[in-house]
């Protein structure tokens, strides 16, 4: 697995906020992320933002993100991403979280996201979704 573009958006609350990356499957089998960790907190939910039929977009925890075999996934605004729950320390601009993404294959990998300016991403904010019940 090779993780490419990771970053975390400065948190628009101090204690919860993003994490946005890139996982390119190398792999010719399908894998999964199933776990992941951050430096910033203990909770890490992997999330996804699907659109209800009304077209409103409600986040809800998932408890895999697929990855296919000689493909990637992207972890996006609006789509699949991690949810840093439960900061204990303020994140600001500059700062370096370190993300440890666990998949079902056994692999592991740790990258370094630093936290950028909400806009940094391409206008990647996470607001839209509802955050609510995340837990």
């Amino acid at each position: 697995m090779r993780i490419e573009g990771a970053w975390i958006p400065e948190p628009a609350t101090p204690d919860m906020s993003t994490a946005y990356l890139k996982i390119n499957n190398g792999d010719e089998r399908d894998d999964a992320l199933i776990a992941a960790e951050t430096s910033a907190s203990d909770d890490t939910d992997l999330c996804s933002t699907p659109k209800t039929d009304s077209g409103a977009a409600r986040m809800r925890v998932v408890p895999e993100i697929p990855v296919p075999g000689g493909g990637s996934t992207e972890l996006k605004s609006g789509g699949f991403h991690l949810m840093v729950n439960d900061i204990a320390d303020p994140l600001t601009v500059g700062d370096r979280v370190t993300v440890t993404l666990t998949f079902d294959s056994g692999t592991e990998v740790a990258v370094e996201a630093p936290v950028l300016e909400r806009t940094a991403g391409g206008g990647a904010d996470d607001t839209g979704g509802d955050h609510t019940g995340h837990h």
